[in-house]
């Protein structure tokens, strides 16, 4: 987010900006999507603001695929965890009233919810992802529990049961936690619903007219309906796995709201220039080269005083990117599941006058390839070997455990439970030392009833974790 103030421009122009001729620049923006577009991995709308003003836009694919219904401009898309941010600028906004305070311990905050270290995890530790609490979602009972629990409340008695992941300040860990902590204490300062006071304070204020909550697996006018799309090429409509929209995300917007946002949070209208300073410094490293502020990401490797968030949920991507000293607004929604970022960094990239690799397959569904082409045996016989057949497909070799996990399940729920369980064995393979890859590979075995093989697993999740309590839970119950 950019540092460097903007030209005042009226209100009129603030709320409503115009798009401007298209020069050498947009048509280079276009080009680049309408690449995505033809690799078939894009669904979704695209707009490219300099200086608060629309230079290009897009929209390409389907808003309903069942009703042959295409996206329009106004589309409305689930942004996932950009809702982060909402709940950042609204717990700072606070900070700048003097009702809160960065230090502010947990324990003083919310005395009514037991965490563990409360008395020791401050307001700047949950904003940054560095107080070691945990993601509520890894709860065993978690899929059960979205079909029952709508409210904060309710959540939050499901994050105490699941253990912290360090103590306070020792290391960055994504929490999705921390976000519901935080929308109780705006619930509890303000005595309102989470999304009536966002509502409130930051989408009437800006006429974000177009931002909402919906149920769970609701169609509505311009509501996309969210799909995954799959390594062979078919679309699952996700409406079945929706989760309920809580303050670390889950809300819908179009491209034209979160231009007036990313607008305010440019100008003054939100918050002061020295607390979005606070707010956008990097506190905390986020992968090799992305930092993270008070709720906000920092792309340290996209030029000066850059930030922004995605999101990714069922059926849907999304990302914001505010480039504070070039000028430069980025936001990309998609109806598609994960496929927004290669499509953000190039655009990034491209209106920095950098060099950037030409849009290409998604490194899970080239994997998928190869696991039809050479097979589970040989891919798996030697942790080299998916990574040599990677790299002769012109893709680096794999370094995180996260992608074949994802790409696992998405066949386990949508494809082949054999094909998944060949691909968390690929994984357990390349990633021994990760307990994540052996619980995953544990549960496919328990999906297809092959309780035996299950326990064989989920004990060696245990050899890696002795404090695993699902591992711990799964092994009792199957023994039974």
């Amino acid at each position: 987010m950019k540092k460097t103030a903007l030209v005042i421009f009226s209100l009129v122009v603030f709320l409503f900006p115009y798009v401007i001729k298209a020069d050498d620049l947009t048509q280079k923006i276009d080009k680049l999507v309408n690449d995505y577009t033809a690799l078939g991995t894009f669904s979704g709308t695209v707009l490219v603001a300099k200086d608060g003003n629309v230079i290009y836009e897009k929209a390409s694919g389907m808003e309903d695929r069942e009703a042959n219904k295409p996206l329009t401009m106004s589309s409305r898309f689930n942004i996932g965890s950009m809702g982060k941010t909402f709940t950042a600028v609204a717990i700072m906004q606070y900070v700048e009233q003097g009702k809160l305070s960065l230090d502010s311990k947990l324990s003083e905050m919310l005395p009514e919810y037991a965490f563990a270290n409360a008395d020791k995890i401050t307001l700047a530790q949950i904003l940054s992802h560095t107080a070691g609490l945990s993601n509520y979602m890894t709860h065993p009972d978690f899929d059960k529990r979205t079909k029952e629990y709508t409210t904060i409340d309710q959540f939050l008695t499901l994050a105490l049961e699941v253990p912290p992941v360090g103590a306070p300040g020792e290391k960055f860990a994504y929490s999705n936690t921390g976000f519901v902590v935080l929308g109780k204490i705006i619930e509890k300062l303000s005595g309102k619903n989470y999304f009536d006071y966002i509502k409130e304070k930051i989408w009437q204020p800006l006429e974000m007219n177009n931002t909402t909550v919906y149920s769970v697996n609701t169609r509505a006018e311009n509501k996309a309906a969210g799909y995954d799309l799959l390594p062979n090429g078919e679309k699952i409509y996700q409406g079945a796995f929706d989760i309920p929209a809580l303050s670390d995300g889950g809300a819908f917007s179009n491209v034209y709201d979160l231009l007036k946002y990313a607008n305010a949070l440019k100008g003054n209208t939100l918050l002061k220039d020295e607390t979005k300073k606070e707010m956008f410094t990097k506190r905390a490293n986020f992968g090799p080269i992305t930092g993270y502020g008070y709720g906000f990401m920092i792309y340290t490797d996209k030029g000066e005083n850059v930030a922004g968030h995605g999101g990714d949920c069922p059926g849907y991507s999304s990302d914001l990117n505010m480039m504070f000293d070039k000028g430069y607004t980025i936001i990309i929604l998609s109806n598609y599941q994960g496929l927004s970022r290669g499509l953000s960094v190039r655009l990034m990239d491209l209106v920095n006058g950098k060099e950037y690799p030409a849009p290409k397959k998604p490194v899970t569904f080239v994997i998928y390839d190869l696991l039809k082409e050479k097979g589970v045996k040989y891919l798996s016989e030697n942790s080299e070997n998916l990574n040599a057949s990677l790299k002769e497909k012109g893709y680096d070799a794999l370094n995180d455990d996260g992608l074949l996990n994802n790409l696992g399940y998405t066949l386990l729920f949508n494809v082949s439970m054999e094909e998944a369980t060949d691909l968390f064995t690929i994984n357990a393979q390349l990633f021994p030392d990760v307990p994540n890859v052996w619980d995953s590979l544990a549960e496919s075995y328990m999906k297809r009833g092959d309780n035996e093989k299950a326990v064989v697993y989920y004990k060696k999740v245990l050899e890696l974790d002795k404090a695993n309590e699902n591992a711990k839970k799964m092994i009792a119950k199957l023994q039974k």
